[in-house]
């Protein structure tokens, strides 16, 4: 397919996610699914995470666009927002943070979708924290993640920032973090954006990405935040949350952390 111009909607979007910014609350939150079945008695629990300078308005659009769609099997989505910022903390620190979020919340079986370094947060977190805290995610959805780092990860930032470094072109922990992934059971969904100037190209992948997974979306004319207000994004991510067998999924995720 022939590359687009970007998006002339795309700009606007870019201007609604600097207000939502603007306007963003510094706790974390959550919305009661309107469509919720409270008989069901296994629910599945959305969690939102953000990237390296957003904050929690980065899910506005995002979470308008989904809301009332939502299968009744969903609880809530949540919308994490993290201490110590701008202090150095490396990606573990905040996927430990969201790790005891999930904890003290009691929530058993989840999804995670992350923007740009919140990706890598989601993904860190699904890989190593986990099965160990007897939790279950069903779908991790990257959106505009450097997996394959980022160019704006330079000196002097890379000296103040551990999360930066991390995210340094060929980085070991992308490396690793990567070949994880590649080898991973849990499902994924990576998402990227044509003109994406902060994760450009093929950055948004994960290294060595098989490509019978089968499991990426390129939004064509959009940008690295333009994206999150995309309702290609939001339909994506609810295709893929439909597919969700809680109970077959629990088992088998079961049987796993059995073998550890």
């Amino acid at each position: 397919m022939e590359e687009k111009k970007t998006n002339s909607n795309a700009y606007v979007r870019v201007a609604k996610h600097c207000l939502a910014w603007l306007r963003s609350v510094n706790y974390s939150f959550a919305i009661t699914n309107p469509n919720l079945d409270k008989e069901i008695e296994k629910k599945l629990v959305i969690y939102c995470i953000h990237g390296t300078a957003d904050r929690t308005g980065c899910f506005d659009d995002f979470k308008s666009n989904i809301i009332s769609r939502l299968p009744s099997f969903v609880d809530s989505i949540k919308v994490i927002a993290f201490d110590n910022r701008f202090t150095g903390e490396c990606i573990y620190g905040f996927a430990k943070q969201l790790k005891d979020q999930i904890v003290l919340n009691k929530d058993q079986d989840v999804v995670l979708i992350g923007h740009s370094r919140g990706g890598l947060v989601c993904t860190y977190f699904a890989e190593h924290l986990a099965a160990r805290n007897d939790i279950n995610v069903h779908l991790v959805t990257t959106v505009c993640s450097p997996f394959r780092g980022s160019y704006l990860a330079l000196k002097p930032i890379t000296s103040a920032s551990n999360s930066v470094l991390q995210m340094s072109v060929g980085s070991n922990f992308l490396t690793e973090l990567s070949e994880q992934v590649n080898q991973s059971e849990i499902p994924y969904l990576h998402i990227g954006a044509t003109h994406d100037k902060v994760v450009s190209g093929d950055s948004y992948l994960p290294y060595n990405h098989p490509a019978q997974k089968n499991n990426t979306l390129l939004l064509n004319g959009e940008m690295h935040l333009s994206a999150m207000s995309t309702h290609e994004l939001a339909d994506s991510f609810l295709n893929s949350i439909k597919q969700i067998d809680l109970n077959q999924a629990s088992q088998q995720q079961l049987n796993n952390n059995n073998d550890l």
